[in-house]
């Protein structure tokens, strides 16, 4: 049978967090009636707990999902990382903005 697991594109370029994987929960909308992108000033973080290696398979060192939610008002530089962090999530926005609808359209 196949082996089970989750399987994703590698990303080669891999922007870490102090050698760590992680992703980051960034909460933005569009208004309907103006299309102007609103990005919520908190977000959430999740590290990977053992530091990156291409080389290694272990669940704590590919998979963030190992570590808790942390919100980013504790990181004391999110201030400067959060306007990096609303361009990257209006481009996102402005290339998915063809394929979005409201909820209670066609």
């Amino acid at each position: 049978g196949l082996p089970s697991g989750v399987f994703q594109r590698f990303v080669p370029n891999l922007l870490l967090w102090g050698g760590h994987k992680f992703d980051l929960r960034v909460y933005a909308t569009l208004d309907p009636l103006t299309d102007e992108a609103f990005v919520f000033r908190d977000a959430a973080v999740r590290v990977a707990p053992s530091a990156f290696s291409r080389e290694s398979r272990a669940g704590a060192v590919q998979m963030t999902h190992y570590s808790r939610m942390t919100p980013t008002y504790r990181w004391p530089r999110w201030p400067e990382v959060l306007p990096g962090v609303c361009a990257a999530v209006a481009a996102i926005l402005e290339a998915f903005r063809p394929h979005l609808r409201p909820a209670t359209g066609p």
